[in-house]
C-alpha cells in the first residue's frame, strides 16, 4: 500500500479488490486520514496503522 501511495498518491492506495467487510473508519475519518497523508512526504504501511491508532484509538492489523 506505501508503494502505491508514494507512486500514485491517494488513488494509487485505494484497495483493488472487493471487500468483504465494513470499514472500521467513518467517510469523515478516511477524509480527515486522506488529509494527514497528503501532508506526508513518503510513508510505510507500520507509520500508518500507528496514524491510525493515535488519532482514531484503533487498531488496524
Amino acid at each position: 500500500m506505501a508503494r502505491q501511495w508514494n507512486q500514485n498518491g491517494y488513488e494509487g492506495s485505494k484497495p483493488r479488490f472487493p471487500r468483504f467487510y465494513p470499514s472500521k473508519l467513518t467517510d469523515d475519518q478516511k477524509e480527515e486520514l486522506k488529509a494527514m497523508l497528503h501532508t506526508l512526504d513518503d510513508w510505510s504501511t507500520k507509520k500508518v496503522q500507528e496514524l491510525i491508532y493515535k488519532k482514531f484509538k484503533f487498531q488496524i492489523c
